[in-house]
């Protein structure tokens, strides 16, 4: 036999043995896994995102309906005039927005104006919004049945709000 063919046999057979290792895993660590959930259960822990209960009050909904009611109805710009609420500069810099006299747009015009006319159209529900924020602890009502693939529909609202909120510092901070 050539040494060619005698290498590509041992490279066969270590790999073929390595392969064989793998497969037949003892499974130590899944029983030790198990063995772990089995006795954390039995103390009274949850261990499955499906075991928690996520519903809440209706005081709790009552806010987080207001904190999230906003963030679906309130648009601060276009789409193509994204605020910048901290413009670099350079490195390690950036502009103090709110001291700025032309908050200006991509497109070039001032959206101090435009800011101003869309939170005074949502002034009562801005104010509704902050004043939910404030009141006391957040809570949503999530379904927790589909545990790790669990839903979070109120993340794009609340960040829409969060955006919302500090284009109003910044416009208050401004005037």
């Amino acid at each position: 036999m050539k040494a060619r063919w005698k290498f590509i046999v041992v490279i066969a057979a270590s790999s073929g043995l390595g392969a064989l290792f793998l497969v037949r895993s003892d499974g130590g660590a899944q029983k030790a896994l198990e063995e772990t959930r089995r006795a954390l259960r039995q103390q009274g822990f949850k261990t499955d995102l499906t075991e928690f209960n996520f519903s809440t009050s209706d005081e709790f909904r009552a806010r987080a309906a207001a904190l999230t009611n906003l963030g679906h109805t309130v648009r601060l710009a276009r789409p193509s005039d994204n605020l910048t609420l901290l413009p670099s500069l350079g490195p390690n810099s950036a502009q103090v927005v709110w001291k700025a006299d032309k908050l200006q747009s991509y497109s070039g015009e001032g959206l101090w104006p435009a800011l101003r006319e869309t939170l005074n159209e949502n002034r009562a529900e801005l104010d509704a919004a902050s004043e939910a924020a404030m009141s006391g602890p957040i809570r949503f009502d999530l379904n927790a049945s589909a545990g790790n693939n669990m839903l979070l529909p109120p993340l794009a609202a609340l960040k829409r709000l969060s955006q919302t909120l500090a284009a109003r510092v910044l416009l208050e901070l401004h005037d």
